[in-house]
């Protein structure tokens, strides 16, 4: 009938089903199912631990961590453009440059002149925006490219030799086809990871990602620092505090001044003592000798140099005879 209690016999089944799912036989298989999985995972962790690892030389992966990305350790700051960012330190350079052009090279013009490096250094550490959400801090430069090279040893280290196999093979191609060197990739150190032996191919090319990441941003770095003639003026503002780089700026511009005179005794001695103490600043400031704009500079006294002397020969030479003189 429908609607009726179920039977005294059906309780009873449905009780003796519901026992017999937990019985004590039935918990202790659960168990042992259990104890078997923690052995298993236990025996591949010890399998794991035990199995030979790559031969990777321990200074290669001890140095990898030393050589990740500086820019990541520098605490965020909000990008910016590097030539509204230069505008301090351009207006520093100038007021040292009014003083010079009264003829001032006193405390006043060494401290202005220090005063523009300080501004200089500001602008090296605030994060320029190169836009895509990148950005550089130009004083990295040189620290990036010492990575860049480290990074190149540590490669050679792993794989001694296979770079320079792969450059040989590159020339011999091209040489035996030289419309072929158009189309003929650059040896780089992907080139060298993707064929170096399996065990170290995976830090091969860790490190080659590494090497790449540290030149391209020397580059973009190099690039923005020539925007604003970071390297220049570096070595000029380095220069122009020194007491050997003022001397020889002082001694150039009164040079310049009484060589527009024709005071060409003056001038010549002038100009010897300010090249003197110039070379002494190029010991304290070695970017004074390799700067090519810094160079571009020296020539324009050394030419006028030049012809303060060549004045002074053609003053010293004898004089020719007037015609008038010798009908006389």
């Amino acid at each position: 009938m429908q609607g009726s209690l179920p039977s005294q016999d059906s309780r009873d089944s449905q009780d003796a089903c519901r026992r017999s799912a937990w019985h004590p036989s039935r918990l202790l298989l659960v168990e042992e199912w259990v104890l078997c999985g923690a052995i298993a995972a236990v025996g591949f962790v010890y399998l794991f631990t035990w199995l030979p690892k790559p031969s990777v030389p321990v200074a290669v992966a001890r140095s990898m961590e030393q050589l990740r990305n500086p820019f990541k350790a520098v605490p965020p700051e909000k990008p910016v453009a590097v030539v509204p960012a230069s505008r301090m330190m351009v207006a520093a350079i100038k007021r040292a440059q009014k003083l010079e052009e009264r003829g001032r090279f006193d405390e006043a013009t060494r401290a202005a002149w220090k005063e523009a490096g300080d501004e200089l250094l500001r602008l090296g550490w605030l994060p320029i925006d190169c836009g895509q959400g990148r950005h550089v801090r130009l004083f990295l430069k040189e620290a990036e490219e010492g990575r860049t090279a480290e990074i190149a040893g540590l490669l050679e280290q792993l794989m001694p030799g296979q770079f320079a196999a792969l450059e040989a093979q590159r020339i011999v191609a091209v040489e035996a086809d030289t419309l072929r060197e158009e189309t003929t990739p650059q040896v780089t150190w992907f080139t060298v990871a993707a064929n170096a032996p399996e065990d170290v191919r995976e830090m091969a090319t860790n490190l080659a990602a590494m090497h790449e990441e540290a030149a391209a941003n020397a580059r973009i770095i190099g690039k923005y620092r020539d925007l604003v003639g970071y390297d220049y003026w570096k070595a000029v503002c380095q220069a122009g505090a020194s007491e050997p780089g003022l001397q020889a700026r002082a001694a150039l511009w009164l040079a310049d001044f009484v060589a527009n005179q024709d005071q060409l005794e003056q001038a010549k001695a002038a100009y010897e003592e300010g090249f003197q103490a110039w070379q002494a600043a190029c010991g304290i400031v070695p970017a004074l000798g390799s700067n090519p704009h810094v160079a571009e500079d020296m020539s324009v006294h050394t030419g006028r140099y030049r012809a303060v002397l060549a004045a002074l020969d053609a003053a010293s030479a004898p004089q020719e005879p007037s015609p008038s003189t010798i009908d006389l």
